[in-house]
Order: C-alpha cells, then sequence, then structure tokens
C-alpha cells in the first residue's frame, strides 16, 4: 500500500518497501493498474498522457520500476515495479 505519509515540505508517498514515489509517479502506475499490466508486457501510452507522464516515466525507469521499449511511448512493468503498482491506492481509496 502506498502510504499517504506526507509532509508539509513534500506530496511524496512511500510504498510498503519504503520506495519513495512523487504524486505523478503514483500516478502512473495507477494508469498501469487500470489495464492491468503485469511484468513484461507493454503498455502503450500516446497524446496527452505521454505528454503528462514524461517526467515521472523518466523517474520511474532511474528507480527500476518501468522499463521503456523500442516502439515510441512504450512501457513495461519491471518485478519491482509490479510490486509497486500492487500496493498503489486508487485516488478513490
Amino acid at each position: 500500500m502506498i502510504h499517504a505519509g506526507k509532509t508539509r515540505e513534500s506530496d511524496d508517498l512511500h510504498d510498503s518497501n519504503g520506495i519513495l514515489l512523487s504524486v505523478e509517479e503514483h500516478s502512473v502506475l495507477i494508469h498501469f493498474r487500470e489495464y492491468l499490466m503485469t511484468p513484461g508486457k507493454m503498455l502503450c501510452i500516446s497524446g496527452s498522457d505521454l505528454e503528462n507522464f514524461n517526467i515521472p516515466l523518466a523517474q520511474l525507469i532511474h528507480k527500476g520500476l518501468l522499463a521503456a521499449e523500442s516502439f515510441r511511448g512504450g512501457y513495461s512493468l519491471t518485478e519491482a515495479g509490479f510490486a509497486a503498482m500492487q500496493d498503489a491506492e486508487s485516488p478513490c481509496s
């Protein structure tokens, strides 16, 4: 579960493995969950979603939670990313 352990200085969230995620990164993982993605399966992100998610996608790749595919806008979850996605609470939770 992503903990809403927010401080006044930060809107960052921690998952149960202690990985620090920004609100934007959390939103990307929720997006992957909406499509029932599993590790290694490519999700194609296009249009305004690709523009809006550009920075958090790069951050999730850097953290080892996503892998960029050779197809433009294609991304897949790593095992760690899948675990973080499963921990992520929906905004409505």
